[in-house]
């Protein structure tokens, strides 16, 4: 795929996130799908990715993703999002606040076979739970 077609996936892909269309989801991420989050263990394969976004869907149910900056390379896609959303369910051990929130994210992209094979995530998590009120904010 070129460089164009890449991030057009991209697009395509967040556009499905904020439409909770699963099946373009599913379609869009390989079968081996790996994602790195910052955890001890990287998310593997689509139904790892599916438990692991549900879970921050069930907290946020009106989130949405807005791109801000989308940079390709090869085969790597660098995409910066701003993350909006009602903290309506628990998150982090947190009960639902009915706090809005927003918060930054940024990711590179491996896509091979005109698919997301592998994900490397940064996500503002301190900020996002400061907002929630999980933890304090500095003062």
């Amino acid at each position: 795929m070129s460089v164009e077609e890449n991030k057009e996936l991209i697009r395509r892909w967040l556009g499905a996130i904020n439409a909770r269309d699963l099946d373009l989801v599913d379609s869009s991420l390989a079968p081996d799908y790996v994602g790195h989050f910052g955890g001890p263990e990287p998310v593997r394969g689509r139904e790892g990715w599916q438990r692991l976004v549900g879970s921050f869907i069930a907290a946020f149910p009106d989130g949405e993703g807005t791109l801000e900056d989308i940079v390709a390379e090869g085969d790597r896609v660098m995409h910066r999002e701003t993350w909006r959303g009602t903290h309506l369910g628990m998150f982090a051990n947190t009960p639902p606040t009915g706090r809005k929130v927003a918060f930054q994210g940024i990711a590179i992209s491996r896509i091979a076979g005109g698919q997301i094979v592998e994900e490397w995530v940064e996500l503002d998590v301190l900020g996002l739970l400061q907002q929630i009120g999980a933890i304090p904010a500095p003062a």
